[in-house]
C-alpha cells in the first residue's frame, strides 16, 4: 500500500508541476528550475515504488528512460545554445522525456509539436490582430501585442506530457491493482 501511495503522489506531482510550468510560461515566459527538477525527483520516486513493489507498471527498463532523458537533454541543450529554444523548455522536455522512455518519446514529441503548432497559430493571430485591449505587462499576450514573436512552449510540453500520462496508463486500474496484488 505504501508503494501505491508513493507512486500516486509522484504521478500527481509530475502532472501538477507540468501545469504550473505551463502557467508560469504563459504569465511570465519563464519556467522556474524547481519544476523540471521536481518532475525528475517524482520520476525517481515512481520508478523506485514500482521496482520495490515488484510492479513494472507503465515503465520500461531504467536504461530506456535514462536514454530518452539523456538524448532529450543533449538535443534540447544544443537547441538552447543555438537560441532556438529557451532553457526552461529544454529542462522541461528533458524531465518529461525521462518519464516517457525510448518507446514513447517519439509520440510525446509528436503530440507536443501538434499542440505547439496550434499555439503558434494563435500567437500569429494575436500578434497580427491585437485583440486584447488591457493586458498585464510581461505576459505572453503583452509581448506578442508589442511585436515580439514568442510562444510559451511550456504549455505544449505540459499538455503532451499529461496526454502521455494517460496513454502510458499511469493511472489505470491494472497498474494500480498490481501494487496491491503483485505477481
Amino acid at each position: 500500500m505504501l508503494f501505491l501511495i508513493v507512486f500516486l503522489c509522484a504521478v500527481i506531482v509530475a502532472a501538477g508541476l507540468g501545469l504550473l510550468s505551463g502557467l508560469s510560461d504563459l504569465h511570465g515566459m519563464i519556467i522556474p528550475n524547481i519544476y523540471p527538477l521536481g518532475i525528475i525527483v517524482a520520476f525517481v520516486f515512481a520508478y523506485v515504488a514500482c521496482a520495490a513493489s515488484g510492479n513494472s507498471g507503465p515503465f520500461q527498463t531504467l536504461s530506456s528512460h535514462l536514454w530518452a532523458g539523456g538524448v532529450a537533454f543533449v538535443v534540447t541543450f544544443a537547441m538552447t545554445m543555438a537560441k532556438v529554444m529557451g532553457g526552461g523548455d529544454s529542462k522541461l522536455i528533458t524531465a518529461y522525456a525521462l518519464w516517457m522512455g525510448v518507446l514513447n518519446i517519439a509520440w510525446f514529441l509528436f503530440t507536443m509539436a501538434l499542440v505547439g503548432a496550434v499555439l503558434a497559430v494563435a500567437a500569429v493571430l494575436i500578434r497580427r490582430h491585437k485583440p486584447f485591449k488591457v493586458v498585464k505587462a510581461g505576459t505572453w499576450v503583452a509581448r506578442l501585442q508589442s511585436g515580439e514573436a514568442v510562444v510559451p512552449y511550456g504549455i505544449p510540453i505540459a499538455a503532451s506530457a499529461l496526454y502521455m500520462f494517460v496513454v502510458n496508463h499511469y493511472l489505470t486500474i491494472g497498474v494500480l491493482k498490481a501494487f496491491l496484488m503483485p505477481t
